[in-house]
């Protein structure tokens, strides 16, 4: 069974959040420095400033967790942006190609990869 793992992107701080357990037993969003904190700032999954992005449950063939938004490279040189087809209940193009020779290279948001 595949960890349902989140994170998300704030778009006016411009910040990658990582999704957590939050006091009250539901998901917010963090600083990856204040996963652990005692204190830290919740943000909750909906606040319109965020873009939230899932897990899709593959790794690339660097070992990177690949999640929505990334932009991923095939075997052919393509490059791709990975989204969850509601219709099929799919991560595209993930679902099409061959996994093995798939890697990472940008992301739609200003994440540094």
């Amino acid at each position: 069974m595949i960890k349902l793992k989140f994170k998300a992107w704030h778009k006016t701080r411009q910040e990658l959040l990582f999704g957590t357990k939050g006091q009250d037993g539901g998901l917010v969003f963090v600083k990856p420095t204040d996963i652990y904190a005692d204190e830290r700032e919740e943000i909750g999954y909906r606040d319109e400033n965020l873009e939230i992005m899932q897990y899709t449950g593959i790794l690339d063939i660097g070992g990177r967790e690949i999640y929505e938004g990334d932009i991923i490279e095939n075997e052919k040189g393509d490059r791709i942006e990975v989204s969850y087809d509601v219709k099929t209940a799919s991560f595209k193009p993930l679902s099409e190609i061959d996994l093995e020779k798939v890697k990472i290279v940008d992301s739609k948001y200003k994440i540094k990869i």
